[in-house]
């Protein structure tokens, strides 16, 4: 049996046009290609989805998506340049808020701030939470610290401390990052003091 063609008449500018019951176009022919009209759903050629034409706007960062292993899904920072002395008290430096965040992916934070010793025998710890819970915690760290600095020289001395955490465990949904840190000795200790930049960035990585 020969194939059955539909096409217009020769010409530019003539057209096939299919309607549906109220006799709007569903398909229509150009001088090459056709248009899909956008109520137009399902079909292995549309591959079940509604035709959307070019997208200009809108949220592509929905639930249900399935991102591949590796994939940044989302990057959240917080800095600042406050000088913030310290006793032996744990405080907040920096908090990082991570919204949506899906159950199969991990976390990762990068932090970095200027500490500042003012006399021997003094120095800094430093901690990365996840709400409430240490991520130095099972990590191996020696008390449960991520980074630490001590000054045993007789002057003042300011370092700058870098590094990151990885959290494999995240959660979902909303969930809250935090620097943080506490002094120990008898010396004064500070972060960010004389221009230095507090930093901390998380990012949530797919699995």
């Amino acid at each position: 049996m020969a194939n059955l063609v539909i096409r217009p008449a020769s010409g530019a500018g003539n057209k096939v046009v299919v309607q549906d019951q109220a006799g709007a176009a569903v398909l229509t022919t150009a001088d090459s290609g056709a248009t899909i009209a956008s109520g137009v759903t399902g079909g292995a050629g549309l591959s079940g989805m509604t035709s959307l034409g070019t997208v200009t706007a809108g949220n592509l960062s929905n639930t249900a998506i399935v991102y591949p292993a590796g994939h940044v899904i989302q990057v959240k920072n917080t800095q600042n340049y406050a000088t913030q002395v310290f006793d032996t008290d744990i405080d907040t430096i920096i908090t990082v808020v991570m919204t949506d965040v899906l159950a199969s992916s991990i976390c990762i934070c990068f932090y970095q701030f200027n500490s500042f010793a003012a006399a021997e025998s003094c120095g800094h710890e430093g901690y990365i939470y996840r709400e409430s819970t240490n991520l130095g915690d099972g990590l191996g760290a020696s008390g449960a610290v991520s980074f630490s600095v001590y000054h045993v020289g007789a002057t003042s001395m300011y370092q700058h401390i870098a590094g990151s955490v990885k959290d494999p465990s995240p959660g979902t949904g909303t969930v809250n990052y935090y620097l943080k840190g506490s002094a120990y000795g008898s010396g004064e200790s500070k972060v960010a003091n004389h221009d230095g930049l507090s930093s901390l960035t998380v990012m949530e990585i797919a699995q």
